[in-house]
């Protein structure tokens, strides 16, 4: 299983994923704002505040994550 080594969230709800394997991943998470579990994401300043937990990303506060 691939590590994340580092995350960054850019405009538009974009989150670039660097992993330990060298790939770079630009993923948009635009299309999850529909559903209520994400609807804090909505705000740009919540969705910034995104943490990398090695295998999955989360957004502290709340109670929200990709794996």
């Amino acid at each position: 299983m691939r590590k994340l080594l580092k995350i960054e969230p850019d405009n538009n709800y974009f989150l670039t994923c660097h992993f330990d394997d060298g790939t770079v991943k630009r993923i948009n998470l635009v299309s999850l704002l529909n559903y209520p579990v994400f609807a804090p994401l909505k705000n740009e300043s919540v969705f910034k505040t995104v943490k990398n937990k090695s295998y999955f990303v989360e957004w502290e506060g709340y109670d929200i994550d990709l794996s």
